[in-house]
C-alpha cells in the first residue's frame, strides 16, 4: 500500500517493526535472577518498496528528498500500515530496475527513533 515519509509518497511493499529491549538483573538471596531495569531499545523500522511519480512529484524529487533527509539527519514520521514519529533514517537503498518501456526505482530505508526510554521494572 501507500505510505508516507515526510509526505513524500512510496508504494511499500515491505514493511517490518522492530521492539527491542535490554534487562539488568542481579542474583537475591533465594538465588532468583531479579530483573530491575528494562531499557527499551530504539524502535526500527525497515521498508520496501517502489517510488513513483505522484501528481508533480516525480520520483527522482523523491528519491532526493529522502536522500536529504538522512544527510541533514531530520526528525521524520512515517504513515503506512503503521504510524510512527521521531524517527530518523538510518540507511537508504536505491536499485534502479529497467523494463522494456523505462524503469522502476526501488527502495529499501531503515529508520528507528531518536532517542532511547528507559522503564523502571
Amino acid at each position: 500500500g501507500m505510505g508516507l515519509i515526510n509526505n513524500n509518497y512510496v508504494l511499500v511493499q515491505q514493511e517490518e517493526v522492530n521492539y527491542d529491549s535490554e534487562s539488568t538483573s542481579h542474583p537475591v538471596e533465594t538465588g532468583i535472577e531479579l530483573t530491575d531495569h528494562v531499557r527499551r531499545k530504539p524502535i526500527t523500522l525497515s521498508l520496501s518498496g517502489v517510488i513513483v511519480k505522484t501528481g508533480s512529484k516525480k520520483s527522482a524529487d523523491i528519491i532526493a528528498n529522502i536522500k536529504k533527509l538522512q544527510k541533514d539527519g531530520s526528525l521524520i514520521k512515517y504513515v503506512g500500515r503503521i504510524t510512527l514519529g521521531n524517527l530518523q533514517i538510518q540507511s537508504f537503498q536505491n536499485r534502479i530496475y529497467r523494463y522494456l518501456r523505462g524503469s522502476i526505482p526501488y527502495l529499501i530505508v531503515k529508520v528507528r527513533t531518536s532517542r532511547r526510554t528507559c522503564v523502571s521494572a
